[in-house]
């Protein structure tokens, strides 16, 4: 079953709708993480099994995933907000696609999909 988390940062960049994993029906072939791209500036769900990553609103560059890129976090967490199939978002900073400063923090949302 996978979930939802939220984005945001002190600057005011937010996204509250952050998909993480799959469904029962697609958890062999989805497993959507969010990515930092810089194209766009924003923060997008990408699919970690499709290779190439691409950003799935069309810019340009590939989309570099939080959980396993780790020069886009500069302070770990102690507490974890998703740990999906071993690829972890913790409580801690990481770096703003709008401001670039490491002051993006992720959210539990308790809200679930399948």
């Amino acid at each position: 079953m996978g979930h939802f988390i939220s984005a945001s940062c002190t600057c005011g960049y937010s996204n509250e709708h952050l998909s993480i994993g799959g469904g029962m029906l697609t958890f062999t072939t989805v497993c959507d993480h969010p990515a930092y791209c810089a194209a766009g500036r924003h923060v997008v769900a990408v699919n970690l099994m499709e290779q190439p990553i691409t950003c799935p609103e069309g810019c340009a560059g590939t989309p570099l995933p939080y959980c396993k890129t780790p020069s886009l976090q500069i302070k770990r967490g102690k507490g974890l907000v998703s740990d999906w199939d071993g690829l972890k978002i913790n409580t801690g900073l990481y770096k703003c696609p709008r401001c670039e400063a490491y002051s993006l923090q992720f959210h539990e949302k308790h809200a679930y999909f399948d």
